[in-house]
């Protein structure tokens, strides 16, 4: 069993509410290894950006690296894949499976730090986008193409592609309200 990060920040919950739509986000396929990065020029095609590795660095670095990432691409938010299991529901994080706990606390901290520069961050459903990069990319054993990072690259494309097919299934992170 994995322990919580360190410098993780709490979980809130996240609720449907209506949102404006992400013209140019930039799409997050967190993994405890590495993170996958994917932008759609033009709004036309989304296309693996680069990989991130995460290995040892600390969550607060890595969000101020991806929204370096952002404005340098003159992006305008986040779509961080959330593994749903077949049982989960996006809404509920109770719902998580280990790996989609860190993806939603990850996103949590993206969140704390984004929203200073105003830029949003979503979580989607990335439920079987790594099988699908592995498809896409011909492959039939993906672990040599995982660990050149290149897998998360295009599973971060085809997350931002069904985004862009269904933004609405789409949920804000929000900040963490403390009671008194």
């Amino acid at each position: 069993m994995q322990t919580p990060r360190h410098d993780a920040v709490p979980v809130n919950d996240q609720t449907a509410e209506p949102k404006a739509f992400l013209a140019a986000p930039l799409g997050v396929d967190f993994g405890q290894a590495r993170i996958g990065l994917a932008v759609c020029p033009g709004g036309l095609m989304s296309v693996p950006l680069e990989i991130l590795v995460t290995r040892r660095r600390p969550w607060l670095d890595l969000a101020r690296e991806l929204i370096k990432t952002a404005k340098q691409h003159g992006l305008d938010g986040f779509v961080v894949g959330l593994p749903v299991t077949s049982r989960g529901n996006i809404h509920d994080q109770n719902t998580d499976s280990i790996q989609g706990r860190q993806c939603r606390n990850f996103a949590q901290t993206l969140h704390a730090v984004a929203s200073h520069q105003r830029l949003p961050v979503y979580l989607f459903d990335e439920s079987r986008t790594s099988t699908e990069a592995a498809a896409a990319l011909g492959l039939q054993n993906t672990s040599r193409l995982k660990q050149q990072g290149k897998l998360d690259a295009v599973a971060a494309a085809l997350l931002l592609t069904a985004y862009y097919e269904r933004p609405e299934a789409a949920v804000k992170v929000k900040s963490i309200r403390h009671s008194q």
